[in-house]
């Protein structure tokens, strides 16, 4: 479960303890990925992403103003096919703070965030045939199977680190551009720099 809390106080006393409101409760699941953002026209943008047993979930919540309650009155929910053992890794790009990535069993599902919606939505798969899916969005392939260890975003560029290499997308085509032998990444993790939208860290385990 998750929520976000508005604070209500008891009058009885000018001292007492702030109290906690649930103002939302998803699926049963691990939260794997959270993002907020105060949205430059003033409103609020959530992502949170959950990992189950077989799907992976991203919930949106919006609002036009700075009230979470309004936010999480009307969410919006996209289900993504697998889970298990490989954890939802969500992103969002520091450079716009709108495009957005989450790393999932079967692809990386990506899109926009804009107003009160998400746009631009698409699925990169690893190594399947590209296909239209059910929602409409655009899906892509990789051109390796596996899921990838970790991953992170720059303003031109999506990164995927795998068993050894590091293997850099185009974000406008979705194709590879370059690909960087590397070695002791089994547990590596890649990591993005809020100060530099640019630049990524390699994590070796």
């Amino acid at each position: 479960t998750t929520c976000q809390t508005e604070a209500t106080s008891s009058s009885s006393s000018s001292n007492s303890m702030e109290l906690p409101t649930l103002l939302h409760r998803v699926v049963a699941a691990p939260i794997t990925g959270l993002y907020f953002d105060r949205q430059q026209s003033g409103g609020l943008a959530i992502l949170v992403a959950t990992t189950g047993p077989h799907t992976t979930r991203l919930y949106s919540f919006f609002s036009s103003d700075t009230s979470f309650r309004t936010a999480f009155a009307s969410p919006q929910l996209v289900e993504l096919p697998g889970g298990g053992t490989v954890t939802a890794e969500l992103h969002v790009d520091p450079g716009d703070n709108s495009s957005f990535g989450l790393l999932t069993a079967t692809g990386m599902y990506y899109g926009t965030l804009q107003g009160d919606k998400i746009v631009k939505a698409g699925m990169l798969l690893y190594g399947s045939n590209s296909e239209e899916s059910e929602t409409g969005t655009t899906t892509h392939n990789t051109s390796n199977n596996k899921v990838p260890l970790s991953m992170a975003l720059t303003p031109h560029h999506v990164i995927f680190l795998h068993d050894a290499q590091v293997v850099f997308y185009n974000r406008t085509a979705l194709t590879i551009i370059q690909k960087e032998r590397v070695s002791g990444t089994e547990d590596g993790q890649l990591l993005m720099d809020i100060r530099r939208p640019d630049q990524v860290w390699l994590r070796k385990g």
